[in-house]
C-alpha cells in the first residue's frame, strides 16, 4: 500500500504547531510497520534549511494552472527512510513564515494553498509518485479530496486514489471571501451551501474536505464526537453529523524515544517507573536553574502552553491565589497574547520566591528546558477551553508529573479521575471551566501530594505506565486507509445516498 501525506508543515523541517508533530511521527510509525510505503509532501517555505536537511532539486516540475494563469511548481526532495517531496514556488512560499507575519495571515493563503494542492496532484500524475491513498490535513490540503473527485487521476491502470483527512483542530478552516472559488477551478455548481465549498457569507476549504474524502479521522475519539455539535464543529457541526459513518478519532501518539525520562539527555539524572528516585534530582535542578528555593517537600507546579484564550490561561491566572497563601512553587513557560505575556512576568515579579515565568520566543527555542520542566514538576496544569488531542499531558504523564486537566477532547481520553478506593486513575480533572472547578481540582492534587504520599506514586505510576506510542495509531490508521481502499474500490457514496456530492465521483 502507498500512502503520500500532503501537509503544511512536518518535523523537523518546519514547525508552528502540534500538525508538525504528527506528520514528524505518524509516517514513520506507519513505515515501522513493515505495511505501509510512505512519502510526505510539503511546501517549500524559505525558512526550510535545505542544506541541513540535505534537500535538493530533483530538476523536475510542472505547470500548475490556477487562477486563469500558469504557475510553476519545482519538485525538490529529501530521501530518508521517508521520501520527502517539497514543492517550490518563490512568489507563494518565499517568505520567512509559513502562514503569516507580524500577526497577521498573508492575504494570499488561499491563493498559496489552492496552488500547493493542485501541485500535489500534479506531482502524482507526471511523477513517480503513484500512491493508493492521499493523506491530507487541516484546511491547507482539504482540496485534495475535491480535486480527486472533480477530475480524474488513474495512474497506469491502478485502483483511483482514495484520501484519508485528518481534522487535527476545527477552530482552523480555511475561511475566504467567495471570490476566491474562483481560484480553484472548481465547476461553478460546487459553489453552493448543501453539497459544495459555499458557507456562510464565503467559502470554506476545511468544510471540502470533510464532503469530499473517503474517509475522516480526527485526533482522539472524545474530539470526534465534539465535533457533531455546537461549539465543538465550530459552524460545521452538521456537516460533521453527515459525515459521521465516515469518521473516526484515532488518539495522537508521542515520540517515545524523545520523551522517555530513562534516556532523556536533557536531565540531570535519568529514571523509569521502577526507579523514580531521579525525578527528585530533577526537581532540584529545575529549582535550581529558575532560581527558585530548593525545597522537595512542597508542591512544584506548571504549565507549558500557548498563552491564548483556547488554552484556559483565565483558569491558569487563578493560581496567583496559591502564591499569595499556600507553600507551593509555580513554573510556566508561554508566549502568545502579549497582556497575558504581561500579565505571568508581573506575577513572576510579585512571588519570584515561589514563581518564574520564562515568556515569549524564548522558551520555543529552549527544547532542554521543556523536558526539565516535565521532569522536574510535581503537577502539570492543562485547563484547556477545547483541546482535540493534546500532547503535554502525555508527556506529563510519561514524566510521573500528575496533570490537573479539563475533561474535554484528547485531555478527557488521556487522563482519568485518580480513584483513592480503586487506585485507578492518573490524574485530577475538572469539567466547568470556571476558577472555583478548577482551583478545586488543584487542591484535591496539592492535598494527594503533601498528604497522601502511598497514593501519589501510584497515580505516578499508573501514568508512567500507559502507552502513547505512535505505533499502536499507526495500526489503526492501516485499518482506516483499508477501508477507504475498500469503499473506493465499490464505489461507495461518501456523503450519503441523496447527497450533492455523488455526481463529482472519479
Amino acid at each position: 500500500m502507498r500512502v503520500l501525506f500532503a501537509a503544511s508543515e512536518a518535523v523537523p523541517f518546519v514547525k508552528t504547531g502540534g500538525l508538525a508533530d504528527v506528520i514528524g511521527s505518524l509516517p514513520q510509525a506507519l513505515h515501522r510497520s513493515g505495511k505501509a510505503d510512505i512519502s510526505v509532501v510539503l511546501p517549500k517555505y524559505n525558512c526550510i534549511n535545505t542544506e541541513l536537511h540535505d534537500i535538493v532539486p530533483t530538476g523536475l516540475g510542472a505547470e500548475v494552472p490556477i487562477n486563469g494563469v500558469v504557475e510553476w511548481a519545482n519538485v525538490w526532495e529529501c530521501k530518508r527512510e521517508i521520501h520527502y517531496f517539497f514543492i517550490d514556488n518563490p512568489r507563494f512560499y518565499d517568505r520567512p513564515h509559513p502562514y503569516q507575519e507580524n500577526g497577521s495571515d498573508y492575504s494570499d493563503n488561499a491563493e498559496r494553498f489552492i496552488f500547493f494542492s493542485r501541485a500535489v496532484l500534479e506531482l502524482c500524475h507526471r511523477f513517480d509518485v503513484r500512491p493508493d491513498i492521499i493523506h491530507c490535513h487541516d484546511w491547507h490540503t482539504a482540496l485534495i479530496p475535491v480535486f480527486l473527485r472533480t477530475k480524474t487521476f488513474f495512474f497506469a491502470g491502478k485502483r483511483p486514489v482514495a484520501s484519508a483527512f485528518t481534522v487535527h483542530n476545527a477552530g482552523y478552516q480555511g475561511k475566504f471571501p467567495p471570490e476566491k472559488f474562483k481560484q480553484t477551478g472548481l465547476p461553478s455548481r460546487l459553489f453552493n451551501s448543501q453539497a459544495g465549498l459555499r458557507h456562510g457569507d464565503g467559502i470554506n476549504l476545511l468544510k471540502g474536505g470533510l464532503l469530499f474524502s473517503d474517509v475522516i479521522t480526527t485526533v482522539s475519539p472524545r474530539y470526534c464526537e465534539e465535533l457533531k455539535s455546537w461549539p465543538g464543529g465550530n459552524g460545521l457541526e452538521d456537516v460533521f453529523r453527515r459525515r459521521s459513518d465516515s469518521m473516526v478519532g484515532i488518539l495522537n501518539g508521542i515520540d517515545l524515544n524523545e520523551w522517555n525520562p530513562a534516556s532523556d539527555p536533557f536531565l540531570v539524572r535519568n529514571y523509569d517507573v521502577n526507579n523514580p528516585e531521579g525525578k527528585r534530582e530533577c526537581k532540584r535542578a529545575l529549582q535550581k536553574r529558575l532560581a527558585l528555593p530548593d525545597r522537595d517537600d512542597i508542591p512544584l507546579l506548571a504549565a507549558v502552553m500557548r498563552l491564548t484564550e483556547q488554552k484556559g490561561t483565565h483558569l491558569v491566572e487563578a493560581i496567583s491565589g496559591y502564591l499569595g497563601a499556600a507553600d507551593v512553587q509555580f513554573v510556566i513557560l508561554g508566549s502568545g497574547n502579549p497582556a497575558q505575556e504581561e500579565t505571568f512576568r508581573r506575577l513572576s515579579r510579585d512571588y519570584a520566591h515561589k514563581c518564574c515565568a520564562v515568556i515569549g520566543d524564548t522558551y520555543c527555542f529552549d527544547q532542554a528546558l521543556v523536558h526539565q520542566v516535565e521532569a522536574g514538576a510535581d503537577i502539570f496544569l492543562m485547563p484547556s477551553l477545547y483541546e482535540p488531542c493534546g500532547l503535554s499531558q502525555m508527556f506529563s504523564l510519561r514524566y510521573g508529573t500528575v496533570p490537573v486537566v479539563r475533561m474535554i477532547g484528547g485531555l478527557d481520553d488521556t487522563v482519568k479521575e485518580y480513584d483513592p478506593a480503586t487506585g485507578s486513575g492518573n490524574g485530577f480533572t475538572f469539567f466547568d471551566p470556571v476558577p472555583e472547578q478548577f482551583l478545586h481540582a488543584v487542591d484535591r492534587a496539592i492535598s494527594c501530594f503533601s498528604g497522601q504520599k502511598t497514593h501519589w506514586r501510584r497515580i505516578m505510576k499508573n501514568g508512567m505506565s500507559a502507552d502513547f506510542s505512535w505505533d499502536t495509531a499507526a495500526a489503526h490508521y492501516l485499518e482506516l486507509y483499508e477501508r477507504a481502499l475498500r469503499l473506493k474500490d465499490r464505489g461507495v457514496i461518501v456523503a450519503g445516498k441523496n447527497s450533492e456530492t455523488s455526481r463529482y465521483r472519479l
